[in-house]
């Protein structure tokens, strides 16, 4: 049996391995206990990504390739 914890970005980069192994057909977990992890799964516009265009440490350009995004 395999239980997995995070919280706040711990528990975003878990969801996120999780959602990998979905789709490569990986075991996935058994459990997971995400705390603090706010998400939105689709791409919709919100405060934090409106805020993401003016962020000084990684330009939204840098931000979208890394995403896979245009």
């Amino acid at each position: 049996m395999s239980l997995f914890a995070g919280d706040s970005a711990g528990g975003l980069l878990l969801t996120g391995v999780t959602i990998l192994c979905i789709e490569l057909g990986v075991r996935i977990p058994d459990g997971l206990l995400l705390i603090y992890t706010p998400q939105l799964l689709e791409p919709a516009i919100s405060p934090a990504r409106l805020l993401s265009l003016a962020d000084p440490l990684i330009p939204y350009p840098a931000l979208a390739a890394c995403l896979g995004g245009n």
